[in-house]
């Protein structure tokens, strides 16, 4: 799953615990998983948020959480994560869990990438 789109100030409403997800039409298992800061200052760059999956989009499983994380620190800045035992899902969100580094709670993000493999639908068929 990739994001090719050049970088864009994009952001959410400030309220606590704000977040975005995308929804796959088939399973997914992410080995690494890319953010994107959308702002042109580091002043909004995410600090504390957590990357989950889930099947039915009501229940979530963290896959990593990250607390006072200095890699968006940067104009636009990029960064690469990997990601150890992430289960076979079609939903994945990124939610903030305190304020940016400006102290507010705005997601500024301009992309998104997952890394993986497709498939693994069998895992919850119970096979």
């Amino acid at each position: 799953v990739l994001c090719v789109t050049p970088p864009r100030h994009s952001c959410s409403r400030g309220v606590e615990g704000s977040w975005f997800s995308v929804e796959l039409q088939f399973f997914f298992t992410p080995t690494h998983y890319s953010l994107r800061h959308g702002w042109a200052s580091a002043d909004g760059a995410l600090r504390s948020w957590e990357f989950a999956s889930s099947v039915d989009g009501d229940e979530w499983q963290a896959v990593r959480v990250h607390h006072d994380d200095h890699s968006l620190g940067g104009r636009f800045a990029t960064h690469t994560w990997s990601l150890a035992g992430a289960l076979p899902a079609t939903k994945f969100r990124v939610r903030m869990l305190g304020p940016h580094w400006g102290g507010r709670h705005f997601l500024y993000c301009s992309g998104f990438e997952m890394y993986g493999k497709c498939g693994d639908s069998h895992f919850f068929a119970g096979n």
